[in-house]
């Protein structure tokens, strides 16, 4: 969790343009005391109880109030010049609603790191903190689907629908892989697909599950780059 949060505030970015939000979903370990210590330059929501990583963002978005929105998760890091890149694309770009990033997938036994590229775009490669949103995307199709087990997929899906998006040639995010990921459990892989697959009757998907750090399949709606 530090060095998520760490990695936010050391980004090379005027700090004022930075809001950082830490939701702390019912934590029963040493997590207040730990957000505590970063006093005024992070702002903190409590859920009593957990509630889920959805929820969780859900409760993000709404008590956040930037025109830019990225998610990041407590493992996983953003390199020092992610926040430029990518707010900077959305500056120049104003008539597409998200950016996306390359990223490195970090095996946090080993420490054995590998480059995913989104130069050509696949959605089951995408990851949720590689991809900065305007906050109009939000405000346009809702917030994360607490019924679902890909939120972060389903919830592309649905702005990919409604705005552009544009490719960032740079790697935004160290995303670390370890045996608590979800997308490690088959059982949680092959429910998230069957939701998919009824939900969305335009997603093509194949048979098989193959060995990268995301899924690779071919999606109907693409992202401009």
């Amino acid at each position: 969790m530090n060095r998520a949060i760490d990695s936010v505030l050391n980004q090379n970015y005027p700090k004022e343009k930075i809001e950082v939000v830490v939701v702390d979903d019912g934590s029963t370990d040493n997590t207040p005391e730990i957000l505590k210590g970063y006093g005024k330059k992070i702002k903190v929501v409590r859920h009593k109880r957990n509630m889920g990583l959805p929820t969780a963002c859900n409760t993000g978005l709404k008590n956040s109030s930037g025109e830019y929105i990225i998610r990041l998760d407590a493992d996983d890091t953003f390199p020092s010049a992610a926040i430029q890149k990518m707010a900077g694309a959305l500056d120049k770009n104003k008539e597409v609603g998200f950016v996306y990033g390359d990223y490195y997938v970090i095996n946090s036994s080993t420490k054995k790191k590998r480059k995913v590229s989104l130069r050509k775009f696949d959605i089951f490669k995408m990851v949720a903190a590689n991809i900065m949103f305007r906050r109009k995307c939000f405000e346009k199709i809702g917030f994360y689907n607490k019924k679902m087990f890909f939120e972060e997929y389903d919830i592309l899906i649905r702005i990919m629908k409604k705005f552009k998006g544009a490719y960032v040639a740079f790697s935004v995010l160290n995303y670390y892989r370890h045996g608590k990921n979800m997308t490690n459990d088959k059982k949680n892989w092959d429910a998230g697909v069957e939701q998919l697959k009824k939900k969305y009757s335009d997603l093509i998907f194949p048979g098989s599950k193959i060995a990268t750090p995301q899924y690779v399949y071919k999606f109907k709606f693409q992202c401009g780059s």
